[in-house]
């Protein structure tokens, strides 16, 4: 019951938009008057800030292909894309620019591409290799939970890119945020070198792997920055 929630925020998001369009913080009496197809999440009101003092999130790229056989596997880039929210972070503050961090929205705002996008590997006080983990962890039970829904019709030597969103707590812990079943891949548009760097790596370890499974043959990267690990 929404009455058990006392005062926490939750963060709002139609149902078919893209690109932070229609997302809105709202309370428990808020959320009582909405009549429409909604994702309602609880909101992460003290998020692990970047340097600057500003919100962000991490885009992680998952890559699922399935073999000749049938046989399902997953894949995780090790490492991210991190996107700033180009103003900076006040819980108290009314302007959802502070609270969202969709780069699509903040491009006007940046004075470089950079302001906006960063490599996750750059963020300073960041344990990236327990978050990496924890992610992972993340990772591996949603996909074990969705294998039969996500190839009903059994499709074999198939493959499909997903993008994951994840917020971290002030104490770096994880929460899945959204996935997104056609990411925006297109680094040009992105503009700035990091999108560059670790979409172009991204997309090239991913056709390696997609033509290696067609031929039946398994790729088990070691934990490298940018790379593809195998992790089901």
């Amino acid at each position: 019951k929404l009455t058990s929630f006392g005062n926490k925020l939750w963060i709002v998001k139609p149902m078919g938009q893209w690109g932070g369009t229609g997302i809105q913080l709202m309370s428990v009496d808020e959320l009582k008057k909405i009549n429409t197809k909604s994702i309602i999440q609880e909101y992460i009101e003290h998020p692990f800030l970047y340097e600057n003092g500003h919100k962000f999130d991490i885009r992680i790229h998952v890559l699922v292909t399935t073999f000749p056989n049938g046989d399902m596997c997953v894949y995780l880039q090790w490492g991210g894309l991190i996107r700033i929210s180009s103003r900076p972070y006040d819980p108290n503050s009314k302007d959802p620019m502070v609270f969202l961090t969709n780069n699509s929205i903040h491009k006007k705002y940046a004075r470089c591409p950079e302001d906006i996008l960063q490599d996750l590997f750059n963020v300073k006080g960041l344990n990236y290799e327990k978050v990496l983990s924890d992610i992972q962890n993340s990772v591996q039970k949603l996909f074990r939970n969705t294998e039969q829904v996500l190839n009903p019709k059994g499709y074999t030597s198939s493959f499909q890119l997903f993008g994951l969103d994840f917020i971290l707590d002030g104490k770096q812990k994880p929460y899945l945020l959204e996935v997104n079943s056609t990411p925006f891949v297109d680094y040009i548009k992105d503009g700035g070198k990091w999108s560059k760097k670790i979409k172009s790596k991204m997309l090239r370890d991913m056709w390696i792997i997609v033509f290696k499974n067609r031929l039946g043959e398994s790729v088990n990267n070691t934990k490298k920055k940018y790379k593809f690990v195998k992790i089901l």
